[in-house]
């Protein structure tokens, strides 16, 4: 009996070896006392395969810089927003290269101020359970815009996101909740309602998919 238990011990620690993600760490936001006050801050503090969590607040801008982590709120979109505090600044942006360890959950993302709320530029990441509106990009994707993604988009609210032209003419605008150019994204469960494609004063040639565009 006693060999029995000695090898059901080595085994159970063989097996929490290779199954445990080495080295990973959870990383709190707000944490003053590391230097942690922004979600960039706790971003830029984590390595690939950390966990990043938010307290509940108002935050700004961010980008993944090409991270592995997984980065969401403590307490629900309800309370945790990353709004946008720059023009022409994208609200969330990953850009470099991620993929699925990558993953952005539970947070409302907001108010992209003639920018988008997110955009996956050759990246991958998982996005989900968020709620994502007001954003308010001037040719496509307001909400989330995707090039070259192979993305899971789901179980988000994508609502009220306006993709506009400031002036007449021009090119053609595009997918006011989502626009998808090129790759092959998982979009499924979501709620896209109440986007908006408009041509402000002006007027336009064409527009698609106020919705979603792809």
């Amino acid at each position: 009996m006693r060999r029995t238990c000695l090898s059901a011990a080595v085994i159970w620690v063989l097996v929490s070896m290779f199954t445990l993600p080495a080295g990973a760490a959870i990383i709190q936001v707000p944490d003053p006392g590391n230097g942690i006050v922004s979600i960039q801050d706790g971003i830029d503090a984590a390595g690939d395969g950390d966990e990043v969590v938010v307290a509940p607040g108002t935050y700004g801008n961010i980008n993944f810089n090409g991270k592995a982590i997984t980065l969401r709120s403590e307490d629900g979109p309800d309370t945790t927003v990353i709004e946008g505090n720059a023009i022409f600044v994208n609200v969330v942006t990953l850009a470099n290269g991620e993929g699925a360890d990558s993953v952005l959950r539970g947070f409302t993302v907001r108010k992209g101020m003639m920018a988008s709320c997110i955009v996956l530029n050759g990246a991958s990441p998982i996005i989900e359970e968020n709620v994502i509106e007001y954003g308010s990009s001037l040719d496509t994707g307001s909400g989330i815009k995707l090039f070259g993604s192979q993305a899971v988009i789901r179980n988000n609210v994508i609502r009220s996101n306006t993709v506009a032209r400031m002036g007449a003419g021009g090119g053609p605008i595009k997918g006011g909740g989502l626009y998808v150019s090129n790759g092959a994204p998982l979009i499924e469960n979501n709620f896209i309602l109440d986007n908006v494609q408009s041509c402000g004063v002006g007027f336009c040639m064409n527009a698609y998919g106020a919705g979603i565009y792809v």
